[in-house]
């Protein structure tokens, strides 16, 4: 059985962990930098990558959020509300009432195409889409309400 992270890299963590990096966007600069400057630079967003590639698999990160023109992929931990208690699959939504698609020991997945569930999709510049959601919590026993904005950026 994986565990949350296992199963967004494929190991589990008796195996070696395989880093699943998305495309980041680089900022527009008119600033010329010289060969050090640049290899400094790399340097330290390859630490700050690896950092928080670590923190998401550390327990500290409850969402995982995936996309693609056609798809939006968002995992939830099912603590990651109200103090670390597991909550129901059926108390939990996407965006505009979508339900939990499927259900994976530790936490759920909500798999829709980004026109679904009320899914927020502006256009920026340099052909970049991004997709705004908010994963919902509503307690079936109380008037407890929580949620988590989710956003991703994908190229067209």
């Amino acid at each position: 059985m994986m565990d949350y992270c296992g199963h967004l890299t494929g190991f589990s963590y008796n195996n070696t962990k395989q880093l699943v990096l998305s495309q980041l966007p680089v900022p527009q600069t008119d600033v010329a930098l010289g060969a050090g400057q640049m290899k400094f630079f790399l340097a330290l967003g390859g630490l700050h990558l690896l950092y928080a590639v670590f923190w998401t698999c550390s327990g500290e990160q409850p969402v995982y959020v995936r996309c693609s023109p056609s798809l939006f992929l968002a995992r939830v931990k099912s603590t990651a509300f109200h103090n670390d208690l597991p909550v129901a699959p059926d108390e939990v939504f996407l965006g505009d009432r979508c339900p939990v698609t499927s259900v994976h020991p530790g936490f759920y997945e909500f798999r829709y195409h980004p026109k679904d569930c009320n899914i927020r999709i502006e256009v920026l510049p340099g052909k970049r889409i991004l997709f705004v959601s908010e994963i919902i919590f509503r307690s079936k026993f109380s008037d407890l309400e929580a949620s988590i904005p989710v956003a991703c950026i994908v190229f067209q």
